[in-house]
Parts: structure tokens; C-alpha cells; sequence
């Protein structure tokens, strides 16, 4: 059995999902949510990673992102590294290659409000966007999000976000 999956945060990006995550799609592609908009409201860790992404419904915007063709393992993976915090929502995408297809995606179920992504995170959502071709114009909008910068921390994160990722990927395997 196998599954859609519509990633419009770090999980766009390739590296991020398959070398940090262990996730292996068996397939992706380009792909677009209409009537929903990208926000930055689901709590991260205060100081390190104030928010990350989420949508939420909308009647005009539409959000670009990736959608994964998963295995049922490789879908139970991912919600134990989303499942915290976030709801998976069951939705409508149009893949560049598959069409109108069902799919989830997740989306915050405790938002809050007034936050920024750090510049780390955001710079994962401009490299996952652009590794994928998705729109120029939605590429140039991730650019301009605002973001917080913690310099020290930017530089010490990633590292350890590895490590915390490969010990969660060895406790799912």
C-alpha cells in the first residue's frame, strides 16, 4: 500500500528528507494546493527554531511544494518525525507529473501567532523550492519572508539536528 504526501517545508528538500531523515520516496514531484496559504505558525524551540511552517485555508493564495509518493512504512516514518504538533489534513493537490491527487499534508493543530522562522529554516524552504523548479515568483516570496537570525545558534544547529535525526531514524527502523 502506498500514500501521497504534500511537503511544503523542509521536507521539500531532498536532503532533508532522504539523507538527514531516512525517508525514501518512491517517487516525487513538483506540485500545487490551491486555497490554502503558507504560515509560520507552528511552535518550535524558542531561540533556536521560533516556528516552523504550516498552512491554513484561503480563498485566493496557493502554496508550491513537493509531493512524495511514499510506502505505508516510509508514511509512518514521517509522522513520528511531524506527528508532534501537527495534524495530518487530508487535501487536494495538482502534481506536475500525477495530476489532481489525494493527499495529506500536515498542518499545526496549536498554532501561534506573531513568530518568525529562523534564517536556517527559511533558507531550507528557498533550497527545496528551487531543487524541485518550483515557480520563480514562489521562490522569489520565500525569499522575502522575514526571519529571526541567532547567528552562534544558526551555525551550531544543523549539526545537532543530525545527530538528533539519526538517532530518531535508528529508533524507527
Amino acid at each position: 500500500m502506498s500514500a501521497w504526501y504534500f511537503a511544503y517545508g523542509a521536507n521539500m528538500l531532498t536532503d532533508v528528507l532522504v539523507r538527514r531523515r531516512g525517508i525514501i520516496p518512491l517517487s516525487s514531484e513538483q506540485a500545487r494546493l490551491d486555497g490554502y496559504q503558507l504560515v509560520f505558525n507552528q511552535p518550535g524551540l524558542p531561540y533556536i527554531e521560533p516556528c516552523f511552517a504550516s498552512i491554513q485555508p484561503t480563498r485566493t493564495d496557493c502554496v508550491y511544494g513537493v509531493l512524495h509518493h511514499l510506502t505505508a512504512h516510509t508514511a509512518t516514518q514521517i509522522d513520528r518525525f511531524e506527528g508532534r504538533g501537527y495534524q495530518r489534513l487530508m487535501i487536494k493537490v495538482e502534481g506536475a507529473k500525477s495530476g489532481w491527487i489525494s493527499a495529506w499534508a500536515y498542518q499545526s493543530s496549536r498554532p501561534i501567532e506573531g513568530r518568525r522562522p529562523s534564517r536556517r529554516y527559511r533558507d531550507l524552504l528557498i533550497a527545496g523550492a528551487q531543487e524541485f523548479n518550483l515557480p520563480q515568483e514562489y521562490i522569489a516570496y520565500l525569499k522575502q519572508i522575514p526571519y529571526s537570525d541567532f547567528p552562534l545558534i544558526s551555525r551550531l544547529l544543523p549539526p545537532l539536528i543530525e545527530v538528533i535525526e539519526r538517532t530518531k531514524r535508528r529508533s524507527t527502523s
